[in-house]
Order: C-alpha cells, then sequence, then structure tokens
C-alpha cells in the first residue's frame, strides 16, 4: 500500500484559511498526488481531490449525513429538508460529462421552480 504523503507544517489551519477553496488543489500539485494528510485545528485531516474522491464521499453506505451539519447550516445551504442540493445538482446537469446546453437545463430548472411551493410570509412588523 502506497503511503500517503504528509504536510510537514505542525498546523496549515492558517494556510488553509488563507487559501481557502484552492488549498486541497496546490498541496496535491505540490505533493503530486490526489491525496495528502495534513492538520487542521490540530487534528490529524486527510484532504482528497479527483473523481474517485467524490464518488467516495457520494456513497450513502460509507457516510453518514444525518445529524452531521447543524440545523442552521443545513437550512440555509440545502433547504428544508436537504432537499435543494439534489435539486440544483439536478438543474445544473451531470458532472465530468459534456457540458448540458442551456435549453436543457433551463428546462430543468424551470420544472423545479414550479415545483417549489412558494414562500408565505406573515403580515405584519417584523418580530423583534
Amino acid at each position: 500500500m502506497a503511503t500517503i504523503p504528509t504536510d510537514r507544517n505542525p498546523d496549515s489551519t492558517l494556510a488553509f484559511l488563507r487559501a481557502g477553496y484552492r488549498f486541497i488543489g496546490q498541496r496535491c500539485e505540490r505533493y503530486g498526488t490526489d491525496i495528502f494528510q495534513t492538520r487542521l485545528l490540530l487534528e490529524p485531516t486527510i484532504c482528497v481531490r479527483g473523481r474517485a474522491a467524490a464518488e467516495l464521499f457520494y456513497d450513502a453506505d460509507r457516510f453518514v449525513r444525518e445529524g452531521a451539519m447543524p440545523a442552521r447550516g443545513k437550512r440555509t445551504l440545502t433547504g428544508r429538508g436537504g432537499r435543494g442540493h439534489p435539486l440544483r445538482r439536478t438543474a445544473a446537469g451531470p458532472r465530468g460529462g459534456p457540458e448540458p446546453d442551456a435549453g436543457a437545463a433551463g428546462q430543468r430548472l424551470r420544472g423545479h421552480r414550479r415545483a417549489a411551493r412558494p414562500l408565505s410570509l406573515p403580515a405584519g412588523p417584523a418580530p423583534g
């Protein structure tokens, strides 16, 4: 079994915060691999990228998502009940293949918008 490259820094939290989204890609390029180990907030962390990594994370038999995200974040990022993300992915089209044409994506998005319930807010002043 191959050894996973390990970042030399005792902790990479600041580098992660500075680089943001680019952090994993930059380190993978540095180590010439799609996987490496580092420390974030002093905790050992394995970072991965690529198609195989994405397939691993979407495998429901390997990861339990229920309860993994705080309720506020879940409502914000995925919509009520966690249904928002799969709908957005469907509207955007398949990943890793040819780009969908704008007409097909637009039709899917319009279909999802029609299926969504309208937001209704109570009348009167905002609670404060």
